[in-house]
């Protein structure tokens, strides 16, 4: 007599492991992995040169943001040594509130003119910085996110 398997497949552990570490939400359910496509290849890893310019950071205003506001992220409020461990301060960036690109020659900054973000919420910032969404507004919007899933 032949037993059947008790998972025959990721999607039928895909809840429970779900269930094991916090809420099933349908927005949260991964994509299914018997996909057909799932075994197409796609060529990555070429060499490309590019040119680009950058406006230059002064590596002592990160350091005294840091030190300053702390190892947290001004939007989400995460801190990361919590979570992933004292390695952790590489992931965070300082943010300009008046973006760099802005100024059309050097111009002098302190403390009051960044804020200390992780690498996520830079990253939002700056995509949705063509949109008009300033810090504190994205701050809001994850802090009313947060509660409202709660």
């Amino acid at each position: 007599m032949t037993e059947k398997p008790i998972i025959e497949s990721i999607d039928d552990i895909l809840p429970i492991f779900c269930l094991s570490n916090g809420e099933l939400k349908p927005e949260n359910k991964v994509k299914n992995f018997s996909d057909p496509t799932i075994n197409q290849t796609y060529a990555e890893g070429g060499i490309r040169e590019i040119t680009v310019e950058l406006h230059q950071r002064n590596a002592s205003l990160r350091n005294k943001a840091l030190e300053h506001y702390g190892y947290i992220c001004y939007v989400c409020g995460e801190k990361f040594e919590e979570t992933y461990g004292p390695d952790s301060e590489e992931c965070f960036e300082v943010h300009h509130l008046t973006p760099l690109s802005t100024q059309e020659k050097v111009c002098e900054n302190t403390l009051n003119d960044v804020r200390v973000v992780c690498a996520n919420c830079h990253r939002i910032l700056h995509k949705n910085g063509a949109l008009g969404i300033n810090i504190d507004q994205l701050r809001e919007f994850v802090h009313t996110t947060k509660t409202n899933s709660k």
